[in-house]
């Protein structure tokens, strides 16, 4: 009796992380962009020095990128985005690179604390008699007769050249993809079983236990080492879930930026973001789950 009281011990156990897995990073709605400066085409008679970003929520810093495409079709640096002094859901990037006039394209992605990735897109024009604009940069162009080099000085016909598009493929497998509902499903299939496992176990069969007694305690403990191996199976399919949904979060995170973009890391990803402890609470209860219902199948009953 002690050792089937050490089983249902440890169904429960088992029990208490699957419920683990019920709760989700953050129940809001997804993040959106507010307000930008530069405004959304907007044309200025002064060089921006910063680009400025208000979310509808907080940003998720570690996975939040700018990027500034010029006339040229070349990025422009930026420093590192980081909070405004005032508020969490407004991200500042400084230009530290020089501007020429012409017509900008800012391309932004963060993810809000769910974890869905969300990007997008807005251009602005520079006056080409703008006040702090960078030196124009000078071209040196051999004659074809060897005269001297002539200096090529960029016009404002500049502006007409635009910055080059955001690629526009998805990876095949990302947080957006069929494969991924597929992969949600298959989660929740799986955390069913095991929810309806333990269920079973615990309140199934302590009820047949109770009316039958003794004389029905060796069915029931096969029974109930039959039901932890049901569930250990469905825990380990909820790891490779779990393992399945960090690939896609990461693909999404790093899908359509500009060549420049620089990529996420998954530990940053994993550390940096409501949505990533999350899936390290969930990923470190399915484990417990999963050994809770080893342990359970090996007890003999005594």
């Amino acid at each position: 009796m002690a050792r089937a009281t050490g089983a249902r011990a440890t169904l429960l156990l088992a029990v208490i992380c699957a419920l683990a897995l019920l709760i989700p990073p953050n129940a809001s709605a997804h993040a959106r962009l507010l307000s930008s400066l530069p405004a959304r085409g907007a044309r200025l008679t002064v060089a921006p020095r910063e680009i400025r970003l208000t979310f509808s929520e907080r940003a998720e810093l570690a996975v939040t990128r700018v990027e500034l495409v010029g006339p040229d079709s070349i990025p422009v640096l930026l420093a590192p985005p980081h909070f405004a002094a005032d508020s969490q859901r407004v991200v500042v990037a400084e230009i530290r690179g020089g501007l020429q006039p012409g017509r900008y394209r800012v391309a932004w992605r963060m993810a809000s604390a769910d974890g869905h990735p969300i990007t997008g897109t807005f251009t602005f024009t520079v006056d080409s008699a703008a006040a702090g604009l960078a030196a124009p940069v000078v071209a040196v162009t051999p004659a074809a007769d060897s005269s001297p080099a002539v200096p090529v000085v960029a016009a404002e016909s500049v502006t007409a050249t635009r910055a080059a598009p955001r690629a526009a493929t998805r990876a095949g497998f990302d947080a957006g993809s069929p494969l991924y509902v597929a992969v949600r499903w298959l989660t929740y299939g799986a955390l069913t079983v095991v929810l309806g496992t333990v269920a079973f176990a615990l309140l199934v069969l302590w009820l047949v236990r109770y009316a039958q007694g003794s004389t029905g305690s060796a069915v029931v403990d096969v029974a109930r080492q039959r039901a932890a191996r049901i569930g250990a199976s469905a825990a380990g399919v909820l790891a490779l879930a779990a393992v399945a949904r960090l690939i896609a979060q990461s693909r999404a995170m790093n899908a359509g930026g500009d060549g420049g973009a620089e990529h996420v890391g998954t530990w940053a990803m994993l550390t940096g973001t409501v949505w990533g402890w999350g899936w390290l609470l969930q990923g470190g209860a399915t484990l417990a789950a999963l050994a809770g219902f080893a342990l359970a199948a090996r007890r003999k009953s005594g």
